[in-house]
């Protein structure tokens, strides 16, 4: 998963839809707890090479996703 993950980073057109990834593993984290680190990791790559204007759009869908699913992912 993370070489793919590294793939999607390096790649031009396919960094639009990493936020969309990292969404359903933010859904995920109420149904496996284990991947914590996994989404830790992926949201630290994805804030130190993606550009603010892919990721400006993606904070009031992650936050509506963090207050509806779990109160222990609230931002």
């Amino acid at each position: 998963m993370r070489e793919f993950f590294d793939h999607v980073l390096n790649h031009s057109l396919l960094i639009q839809m990493f936020p969309d990834y990292l969404n359903g593993f933010i859904l995920a984290l109420n149904f496996a707890p284990r991947i914590s680190r996994f989404v830790v990791e992926l949201l630290s790559k994805l804030f130190a090479s993606v550009p603010d204007s892919v990721l400006l759009p993606c904070y009031p869908v992650w936050y509506y996703v963090c207050d509806r699913t779990s109160p222990y992912y609230k931002p």
